[in-house]
């Protein structure tokens, strides 16, 4: 039996480099996502790889980010034409993926300023579409402690390379991109509504046990390594790093549990409470509607130094 496992794991481990290692077309990993996120991943892959316009101040996050910042609204408010501004901003959260993006970022763009979406806490899991962008050594490297998403991520990894090494081999051409913009800001118009806010406010007032602070700063581990690896690439390439916070509409946490860390790194950046808690500015109780990102994102434009520093 033990002479048999042996056999299996040496043929194995050839596949699995070959599988690691082929050659794979950044297009086509990035449109082969192309019914995730409306489109998202298109877009970004356009944006980044064959949009010839510079991108000077990058905010990167979730979907939260996405229905945020409106770049316009902030060169407007900045009063600086000649700064270029994107909204790289991707549905869920994860840590990870705004690591694997900011690398895609600075290898092709020369970027002055990150501003790098921040909550309440940290999230402790891996992004969902982190095993499908980052690279091969990137899913590999990850770590292991700390991180339940190991194992799922890699097996994810492998699958997605094969379903692309068929595709590479078998199929004529990448089906190409072809999303042409250069801002990444999209919102819902509605506010929330008066039954919402009712729900929003009872959830809140239910009491939910408490994670003690071991508990808390264990899971804390493995976002943690990830804004180390983006504090440090910021600094390798001398980019300004920035932090926003963007709590939940009615959050009663005035600053985000790790507002230390994040000022260790570079600026966190503090939206007005007012702002904050108007309900006209939501669309749900996680996305500001499109006047609420008008407004937050014209306040950020008078805070915004035409070297793209804040």
């Amino acid at each position: 039996m033990a002479k048999l496992i042996r056999i299996l794991l040496l043929c194995l481990i050839p596949v699995l480099l070959l599988v690691y290692l082929f050659p794979i077309e950044q297009e086509r990993k990035y449109a082969s996502l192309e019914l995730d996120c409306s489109n998202r991943g298109v877009w970004i892959y356009d944006r980044l790889y064959q949009n010839k316009r510079p991108i000077d101040l990058a905010f990167l996050g979730s979907s939260h980010t996405i229905n945020s910042i409106s770049e316009n609204s902030i060169q407007q408010s900045a009063n600086c034409d000649q700064l270029s501004i994107v909204n790289l901003g991707y549905c869920r959260m994860g840590r990870n993926m705004s690591y694997v993006l900011l690398k895609e970022l600075l290898a092709n763009k020369t970027v002055k300023s990150i501003v790098v979406e921040v909550r309440e806490d940290e999230d402790r899991y891996s992004h969902p579409v982190f095993p499908f962008l980052a690279n091969s050594a990137d899913v590999l490297g990850a770590s292991l402690l700390y991180n339940r998403n190991y194992f799922v991520d890699n097996w994810q990894h492998i699958a997605y390379r094969c379903e692309l090494i068929q595709e590479s081999l078998f199929e004529d051409a990448i089906p190409k991109v072809k999303k042409h913009s250069d801002y990444g800001f999209m919102a819902n118009a509605d506010t929330l509504s008066i039954e919402q806010v009712a729900k929003i406010t009872t959830n809140q007032n239910i009491k939910t046990p408490k994670q003690g602070k071991l508990v808390t700063d264990f899971y804390a581990r493995y976002p943690k390594s990830y804004l180390a690896k983006i504090a440090k690439l910021c600094k390798d390439d001398q980019v300004a790093l920035h932090f926003l916070y963007l709590p939940r509409y009615g959050s009663k946490h005035p600053r985000p549990r790790e507002a230390v860390e994040y000022a260790s790194y570079g600026t966190l950046i503090l939206p007005p409470d007012t702002l904050l808690r108007d309900k006209n500015n939501w669309h749900d109780k996680d996305h500001f509607n499109r006047s609420g990102a008008h407004r937050l994102s014209n306040w950020l434009g008078t805070q915004l130094k035409c070297d793209g520093r804040f």
